[in-house]
């Protein structure tokens, strides 16, 4: 009997190929990917700083700015990933729920996050990095460590707003239609 019912089991998961093949597949997917690049990036920007408090290089070690990227870009990305396997493993979701409301204001406040922490990001960290000195680049180096990492971060960010902008107007049409 077990045998049987786990045979029978196997034969109901179904990966969804159409989906994953499919421009919304695979803007999905891109979605993840460049969010979790950025995840990753402001990860390592704020770990391998050195925390002058403790006199360690262990922890996390960012400001306000770093925890609030972090957050919105772990955010992102797993409820994103999430969204993609189920649609990629399930026929029916991966036709009903880009039609609701949901994937429209997912999308829509995802964007709107993401473009205003990568701007912030941007825009703070060149600024802290202008007042450490008169001189931008000391010895060809940013004087904040994990300078180039927020940056690409923050780059990367707002690359994903702008597929997250789009995914909202594609979600937005299908829902009205």
């Amino acid at each position: 009997m077990p045998s049987n019912l786990i045979g029978s089991l196997s034969s109901y998961i179904v990966i969804n190929r159409q989906y994953i093949r499919s421009p919304l597949g695979l803007l999905k997917y891109t979605e993840c990917l460049i969010g979790f690049i950025s995840f990753i990036c402001i990860w390592i920007a704020c770990r391998r700083n050195y925390d002058p408090y403790s006199q360690t290089n262990d922890g996390f070690v960012g400001g306000d700015l770093e925890t609030f990227a972090l957050l919105i870009f772990s955010q992102t990305f797993t409820t994103t990933l999430m969204l993609g396997i189920v649609y990629s493993f399930s026929i029916i979701t991966s036709t009903i729920i880009p039609k609701t409301i949901f994937e429209f204001v997912f999308n829509l406040i995802v964007s709107i996050q993401l473009f205003i922490i990568s701007l912030l990001m941007f825009i703070i960290v060149i600024d802290r990095n202008k007042n450490l000195s008169d001189d931008f680049f000391v010895n060809g180096n940013p004087n904040e460590p994990g300078f180039a990492y927020k940056i690409t971060s923050s780059i990367f960010g707002f690359m994903n707003s702008i597929l997250y902008s789009i995914d909202a107007y594609v979600s937005y049409q299908s829902y009205i239609s």
